[in-house]
């Protein structure tokens, strides 16, 4: 459902999440977590969504937590994909 790409920006490890076109949220490594495991911060830019959906051990993981959180958006709106609908 969402694309994934790589931010490539200097000094950046994260992966950002798209919805078409739209950036719906971020997986990226936390470097102030100092000493825990859950150095993956997931985040979320989707309107009646928390911004901060927490930390992981493993960037999947954060992505599943994402792809979760956006398919409850999803559900809950009453949006239907384009591809459930039969249009192109």
């Amino acid at each position: 459902m969402l694309i994934w790409k790589r931010n490539t920006e200097s000094y950046s490890n994260s992966w950002d999440a798209y919805l078409g076109k739209w950036k719906v949220g971020s997986v990226f490594w936390n470097a102030l977590t100092r000493g825990d495991p859950k150095v993956w911060a997931v985040g979320c830019t989707l309107p009646g969504i928390k911004d901060r959906l927490g930390h992981y051990e493993h960037e999947d993981e954060g992505k599943q937590r994402l792809e979760r959180a956006v398919a409850y958006w999803i559900d809950k709106g009453g949006i239907e994909e384009r591809e459930k609908r039969g249009e192109e």
